[in-house]
């Protein structure tokens, strides 16, 4: 009788054993699955902290480096203008007019398709506290007209966008 109960309890044991290893094994599995999808969003984290490193390192500098009111914003795009409104034939379209976030000119010019420096440097032309966009560029005979926008970023120190 004895050995019996004995067969029986390992019996027993064993079934418990079987059920527990299948137990194991779906959890296991579920485990698996919830470990990979945090993988996958502790590397969306681990490339967002690359790219703050660098915004830090690279866009915080240039921006801090940048005009933080509107009169010296207008003060370099009107000097900017000065400078190069002779050599590239410049006339204002639209004078100082703001964005969100930028305080921008329309300008227009023109120069003759044989004057093939002036053209190439008014292409190489950098405006040093913000940036220009080429809008328009046209062809009539033996004429290059166009307009260039020049945006000059700007934040004001009420802005929050420029304390982060």
């Amino acid at each position: 009788m004895i050995k019996i109960s004995i067969i029986f309890l390992f019996m027993i044991l064993a079934i418990l054993l079987f059920s527990l290893s299948d137990w194991y094994t779906e959890q296991n599995q579920k485990f698996q699955a919830v470990n990979n999808e945090h993988l996958r969003e502790i590397r969306k984290l681990r490339k967002i902290k690359e790219l703050n490193v660098w915004l830090q390192n690279r866009v915080e500098p240039f921006l801090s480096s940048l005009p933080n009111d509107m009169a010296a914003s207008d003060k370099n795009i009107v000097l900017f203008f000065d400078e190069n409104s002779n050599k590239f034939n410049f006339k204002v379209s639209k004078y100082l007019y703001s964005d969100e976030l930028t305080q921008n000119l329309d300008i227009l010019f023109s120069c003759h398709r044989s004057n093939k420096k002036q053209l190439a440097k008014l292409i190489q032309l950098q405006y040093p506290t913000g940036y220009i966009q080429f809008r328009e560029l046209k062809t009539f005979g033996k004429n290059i007209t166009g307009m260039l926008q020049i945006v000059q970023p700007v934040f004001s120190k009420g802005d929050d966008n420029a304390s982060h």
